[in-house]
């Protein structure tokens, strides 16, 4: 996963300046599907209630780092797709800081994008969604 903007420039800021962080340290984190790219803007389109009606992010924790690395350190798993129209396309996925609006914190697209289609879950396995300072 790579670093949003605002990750970036208040890691800078907090190491390399007296200044103060925009970004309050969070204290819970949580996943969101993305139907576009996501991307170190904050931009992209997340998944809606207009593709999937049971669509909300879900909560996370991630494992204490080593070497500079963590994961979650449990299964992501987003509930059965009830879909409004027909499938959509999952192609990114990002660590938010809030439940809704929130600061995008990391973010990640997949090599192909998931077609999801009524009925079906998607799941990121504990120690699936790695997160690197190199």
């Amino acid at each position: 996963m790579s670093k949003s903007n605002g990750v970036e420039n208040d890691t800078l800021t907090y190491w390399l300046t007296a200044d103060a962080v925009t970004i309050p340290r969070p204290t819970s984190w949580y996943v969101a599907l993305f139907i576009t790219d996501a991307s170190e803007d904050g931009s992209g389109t997340e998944v809606t209630l207009s593709e999937d009606a049971s669509y909300a992010r879900k909560a996370s924790t991630f494992n204490v780092p080593v070497d500079g690395v963590t994961a979650n350190a449990a299964d992501v798993a987003f509930d059965a797709v009830v879909l409004v129209s027909s499938a959509y396309n999952i192609v990114g996925f990002a660590v938010f800081d809030a439940l809704t609006a929130g600061n995008m914190l990391y973010y990640g697209n997949f090599a192909s994008s998931k077609n999801i289609t009524g009925g079906e879950e998607l799941t990121f396995s504990a120690g699936d969604l790695i997160i690197s300072e190199d």
